[in-house]
């Protein structure tokens, strides 16, 4: 009987024999595919992944070889060396050739990684281990040679910078009530907003003597048997709650606790020099109207002078510590405002060049790549709090600009357009080391990606993506791993957000395991989400997925060296030692 409307079948294709033992063809899928094998694209870094020392051309050549439509350059040179890399180190020619590859071949260059090195946009030099306005301005014309890369190379795309924006603790974000383990010593952070210099301290060292009673501002009117004021010890608790009562941050409220008992020594030597110095000066008064000889004037008079200096010294003192006391903040509010502020500026850049470029086809957007646990910027709700807010802070600067005259409506689509996060899938997979350490692991493991996809829903809401890296880790270690070849629902997540109307780009980072074959970072992710090859839809034409072909013979002209489909032994593929072709 012949079947029309369907493909035909050699023998050595694995549909051959289910055909001929079911009397039909493949069953027809007629649905709409949810993600596509032409929009699963692929990473390409700086330094050849696979050992065999490419080029950046060369890989982004090799990658279009191997059938990727979308790629993502991911710059690992470190911002602060000086040669090997970046932006800054490929001229007109190798743009030019980067340009002739993508047209040749109708591929896209979608996004630019910039590299870890600079992993925030708050100012944080991580050798000095300070906040610098230096660093906030070097890092962002490194996004903005970026911007003007992808305007010249990519006729657009996006451009993200993983976020690290400052240290915080585990369970500022990710509390026990949800399974997250503390870290054993949390550290807390202060700035001095001025200097950038920060003050760190540990919770469970915290523990200091005041003259109020432990959680309020209510001073102790006790005295001790020496008629000293009576103090009691305050613990981190302690300053949780007067925090709490007062709407501020603890960290705060112990710095400026500390700083005002500084404030008042300061102020009570002041007080004590300056009496002091008034009985010096009588005294010199008196010497000279009785007479006294020069010397002993003289005497007196340097006493007094330097009574008076002591005064002066400790007054100056109390006045520098209360200034200080002024510009201390907690990292958490300075450093989340410079991001914020740098994400807002770098919006505007990017929305002018689009607008301004004739070269630029497609929107070029900046934004953070979620980062890994220890930092703020890698909880989800972080990354959505930073995205939102940017965009937020970018409208405000549109619609005050006067030279823009730009209405709230049009502002908040430029924002919106021009501000989009990278969600990288293996970063959300870290949090694992964290979550439920003391439960099995295949139980621990389970719940943890029911939470994992929780997240991917509280993200997909937010609508705060503009391109996901979907790559897995065989742990909870930071990993490069394939869709599909690890431990984390990567497949899920990616549909997911396709399902709640994501519509950015989707690339493969998975570059971890091309030491061991070339393109298994693309063909591994083709066979990981069964990705329609073909756009055939309706009654009796098959659409045929990435697996029904995947090393099945198809299109040769030889015979084949080695045994296909339900011919092939059951302990993996055969083929003759000699490779002598089948007949």
């Amino acid at each position: 009987m012949v079947e029309f409307q369907t493909d035909y079948y050699t023998p050595m294709d694995r549909e051959y024999e289910v055909g001929i033992a079911s009397g039909v063809g493949k069953q027809t899928k007629i649905e709409e595919p949810i993600v596509s094998i032409g929009e699963l694209g692929q990473t390409v870094p700086e330094i050849d992944p696979a050992g065999k020392f490419k080029n950046m051309v060369q890989g982004v050549q090799a990658a279009m070889r191997a059938g990727s439509k979308n790629i993502q350059l991911v710059m690992s040179t470190p911002v602060t060396s000086p040669m090997g890399g970046r932006p800054k180190a490929y001229g007109q020619e190798v743009r030019q050739a980067m340009k002739d590859a993508f047209l040749a071949n109708d591929a896209r260059l979608i996004g630019i990684e910039l590299p870890s090195s600079m992993n925030n946009l708050s100012g944080f030099d991580q050798q000095q281990g300070v906040f610098s306005e230096t660093t906030r301005q070097k890092h962002m014309d490194e996004v903005k040679e970026a911007i003007r890369f992808a305007s010249d190379v990519g006729q657009g795309g996006g451009i993200d910078v993983v976020s690290w924006e400052f240290q915080r603790p585990i369970s500022n974000i990710a509390p026990e009530s949800e399974g997250f383990q503390p870290e054993e010593e949390e550290v807390l952070q202060v700035v001095d907003s001025k200097t950038g210099r920060i003050n760190a301290f540990r919770k469970k060292e915290v523990r200091i003597h005041l003259p109020f009673e432990p959680g309020t501002e209510t001073p102790i009117t006790k005295e001790t048997e020496r008629g000293l004021p009576k103090l009691e010890p305050w613990e981190w608790e302690d300053f949780v709650n007067l925090a709490k009562q007062k709407g501020t941050k603890p960290e705060k409220e112990f710095i400026e606790m500390q700083l005002n008992a500084q404030i008042d020594t300061s102020e009570g030597w002041a007080g004590h020099y300056v009496a002091v110095a008034a009985h010096a000066k009588k005294r010199v008064d008196e010497a000279k109207e009785a007479g006294e000889p020069q010397e002993v004037i003289d005497k007196l008079e340097r006493e007094y002078n330097y009574d008076k200096q002591l005064a002066q010294g400790q007054a100056q003192q109390a006045e520098e510590l209360r200034e200080r006391k002024n510009r201390m903040m907690p990292v958490s509010e300075y450093a989340k405002q410079k991001a914020i502020e740098s994400y807002a500026d770098l919006g505007i850049d990017a929305m002018d060049e689009t607008n301004n470029n004739p070269k630029v086809r497609h929107p070029i957007h900046v934004g953070p790549e979620i980062g890994w646990p220890h930092a703020y910027g890698g909880h989800p709700k972080e990354f959505v709090e930073l995205i939102q807010e940017s965009r937020k802070r970018m409208v405000e600067k549109l619609v005050h600009d006067p030279n823009r005259k730009m209405s709230l409506s049009q502002a908040k689509k430029e924002a919106h357009e021009h501000i989009q996060g990278m969600f990288d899938t293996g970063h959300l997979g870290m949090w694992l080391e964290h979550f439920k350490p003391r439960t099995r692991y295949q139980e621990r493991l389970k719940e943890f990606n029911k939470w994992f996809m929780k997240q991917v829903d509280m993200i997909a809401d937010a609508d705060v993506v503009g391109g996901i890296q979907a790559v897995d880790s065989a742990g909870a270690a930071h990993g490069h791993l394939p869709a599909g070849q690890g431990i984390f629902p990567v497949v899920e997540a990616v549909k997911t957000l396709k399902q709640k109307g994501f519509k950015g780009y989707i690339v493969s980072e998975g570059h971890e395991e091309e030491r061991f074959g070339e393109g298994r970072i693309l063909l591994k992710t083709w066979q990981a989400f069964n990705a329609p090859i073909e756009s055939k839809y309706g009654p009796g034409v098959p659409a045929r997925q990435f697996n029904d072909i995947h090393q099945g013979y198809f299109g040769r002209t030889k015979a084949p060296t080695q045994m296909f489909g339900s011919y092939t032994p059951p302990f993996g593929e055969y083929k003759p030692w000699s490779e002598i072709p089948f007949e």
